[in-house]
Parts: structure tokens; C-alpha cells; sequence
């Protein structure tokens, strides 16, 4: 005879949010597990330092469980912690020019190469380090969208709605992205 072994299912979003709203930190602490993880490595590609990115999380978190009256629906849960967390990587990338202008900052410890996938061809490194370059060099408004979308892999929608601005405007911004990069990748293609 076997022993069948109980799973109690994993409490949905909507759940643990109204738990959390009644002061539950056991419900918080679900949610926080459940949103950290990916929150973080998008916001760490997005900064490029790991200990910034871990502030932003940290203020994030703090900010939303503050906030968690104003969210309506769970399913919208994640989007509006990414358009928190966005919101604070704008302030964290003013700041952080700010101590770099002043000689204070610290270097990335993310980029793009250093997150590629091991043993990628050094052709790929090589591109990836040309676009690293190019994405350094475009402004935070512009970046962060094109970011977004063609590094996390959101929806336009998802991108306007994170950085607080239309579709017409987010679409926009990562056109203005896309043209610099390509660009920047091919010079030669400019000059004809």
C-alpha cells in the first residue's frame, strides 16, 4: 500500500494580498518570494550593478507593501511592482551619474556580456560588447524601453505601463533606441 502524500496548494496572489493588506507578514513574505527574484535580475540588468539593484528591490518591496490598498487586481501585481521598481531605477541612474560625475560611483558589474549565457562564441561576446557600448551611451528614458522590451521581453503595453508613459511615447523612445544602436553597431552604414 502506498502512502499518498497531501500537497496543500500554494495560496494564489489574490489570496496572499488580502492577507498582506490585513498586516499578515507571513502573506508578504509569500509575495515578496514569489516577486523578488525575477524583479531583481531585471532591474539589475537594468542598472548594472547588483548592490544598487538590491536598494531598488529593498525600496520597491517596502513602497508597494506601504501601497497595497491601491492595487486592485493580483493579476496586476507584477506590473506594478515592475512600474515601481522602475520608477526608483530612474532616481537610483540620476544618482548614480551624479557620483560618477563627482568620481564616487561605482563600475557595473552587469553587463550584458557578463549575464550572457556561458560559452557563448566570441563573435556574439563581440557584438554584445558594441551594443553594451551603444546602450551606454543612450539616455536612461530611451534605454530602460528598449531595455525592457528587447532584453526582458515585455509587451509594449507592459513597457509604457513600467515607465509611466504612453505607447505612443514608449514606441517612440525604442525607435529612437533601435536607430542609435544600429547606428552605433554599424557606422558604415550611416555615412552612405
Amino acid at each position: 500500500m502506498s502512502a499518498h502524500v497531501l500537497k496543500t496548494a500554494a495560496p494564489d496572489d489574490d489570496a496572499l494580498l488580502d492577507a498582506a493588506r490585513r498586516g499578515d507578514a507571513r502573506a508578504r513574505e509569500t509575495l515578496y518570494r514569489r516577486h523578488a527574484a525575477p524583479l531583481l535580475a531585471t532591474v539589475t540588468r537594468l542598472l548594472g550593478v547588483r548592490a544598487d539593484a538590491e536598494d531598488v528591490l529593498h525600496d520597491t518591496f517596502l513602497l508597494a507593501f506601504n501601497r497595497l490598498d491601491q492595487l486592485r487586481e493580483a493579476d496586476a501585481l507584477h506590473g506594478w511592482l515592475l512600474q515601481i521598481a522602475i520608477s526608483f531605477v530612474y532616481r537610483r541612474v540620476r544618482r548614480l551619474r551624479l557620483l560618477r560625475r563627482l568620481g564616487m560611483g561605482a563600475a557595473a558589474d552587469a553587463s550584458l556580456v557578463e549575464l550572457a549565457a556561458p560559452g557563448l562564441a566570441p563573435e556574439a561576446n563581440a557584438e554584445l560588447v558594441l551594443l553594451q557600448k551603444a546602450l551606454d551611451r543612450l539616455d536612461t528614458k530611451t534605454r530602460i524601453p528598449w531595455m525592457l522590451k528587447n532584453v526582458e521581453g515585455y509587451a509594449l503595453q507592459e513597457v509604457a505601463d513600467a515607465c509611466e508613459c504612453s505607447l505612443a511615447t514608449t514606441k517612440r523612445r525604442i525607435a529612437d533606441a533601435e536607430a542609435f544602436i544600429a547606428r552605433h553597431l554599424n557606422p558604415e552604414a550611416s555615412d552612405v
